[in-house]
């Protein structure tokens, strides 16, 4: 019976995977009447990452939850390992292994397969893919690197995971941001409908800090935040050196009157092309901020 499973296992190469999805693949083994026979205890010791998982963070939240249903009614899905020679590499089940952990589990139900090197990453970048709280910046990065691995194209890929090609194409736009955006992208301090307008925003990096801070501070939204990097980037058709010396002039006028308005009104100040947009906290604040500028009684 486990020779024959372990056939069926690793025939299941990336066709397959790509065929029903991932999810699908990973659900049809673990629901596989066949094999829960050869779904053995083992010890979470033994058990590393994938050392291809492309997922880095973890909620912390989600995975207290999880654990303290596993210590009410038990680990009702296995997890899938493939052997080495030290142990167990985590083929599909992180989170449930980490919130086995938490649960105080020494041991935890498993399913073993026989995948190679590459069918290891494939599975962990397109599982990576499927799941519905995935970070944009780790969806982009595991666009990429499926394409770089499968030589694929956005197209061919859109169509094998079942997104559409402008998904894709936006999505791995992102990696062309700076550096520090994507951060702030994976640790959830901003949007992707707030940083989509700034990949082609043409600033150094002074500038962008100060628009990244507005966007944070002011909670902007993506129409603001267009607005906001057109005082950058002026579509107007004129030479560049008078361009880069009104804008400037522009954005100097503006940061002033900005700072004057802070100063007056003690809360954050944005100026747009055809807007102001005043930061307040609460109905007491705006009410302090109206009275300031003689809108209600004292």
């Amino acid at each position: 019976m486990a020779s024959n499973t372990k056939s069926r296992l690793s025939s299941k190469g990336l066709d397959k995977i790509f065929g029903e999805g991932i999810n699908e693949v990973i659900k049809g083994i673990e629901s596989n009447d066949a094999l829960k026979e050869t779904a053995n205890e083992i010890v979470l010791a033994e058990i590393f990452p994938n050392p291809h998982q492309p997922r880095k963070n973890f909620n912390e939240e989600e995975l207290t939850e999880l654990a303290q249903s596993i210590k009410e009614y038990g680990l009702i899905q296995p997890i899938i390992v493939k052997k080495t020679n030290n142990g167990y590499y985590l083929v599909a089940g992180e989170r449930r292994s980490r919130a086995a952990k938490l649960a105080g589990l020494t041991t935890i139900p498993a399913i073993v397969v026989d995948f190679n090197d590459q069918q290891m990453k494939e599975v962990a970048l397109i599982e990576n893919i499927q799941r519905v709280d995935l970070n944009s910046i780790e969806e982009a990065n595991a666009y990429k690197e499926l394409i770089e691995l499968l030589g694929l194209t956005q197209e061919e890929l859109a169509q094998r995971i079942g997104k559409s090609r402008s998904h894709v194409t936006n999505t791995m736009r992102l990696l062309n941001l700076p550096t520090e955006v994507q951060t702030l992208l994976l640790e959830n301090k901003v949007t992707m409908g707030q940083v989509k307008p700034l990949i082609s925003l043409n600033v150094d990096k002074n500038e962008l800090k100060n628009i990244i801070n507005k966007i944070i501070n002011l909670n902007l939204n993506a129409r603001q935040v267009e607005e906001l990097v057109k005082e950058y980037n002026p579509k107007i058709t004129k030479p560049l050196i008078e361009n880069s010396e009104k804008d400037s002039s522009k954005r100097a006028v503006n940061e002033f009157l900005e700072n004057k308005i802070m100063r007056k009104l003690g809360t954050k100040v944005v100026i747009y092309t055809d807007q102001i947009v005043i930061k307040y906290t609460g109905i007491k604040d705006l009410n302090r901020i109206l009275e300031l500028l003689c809108l209600i009684d004292d």
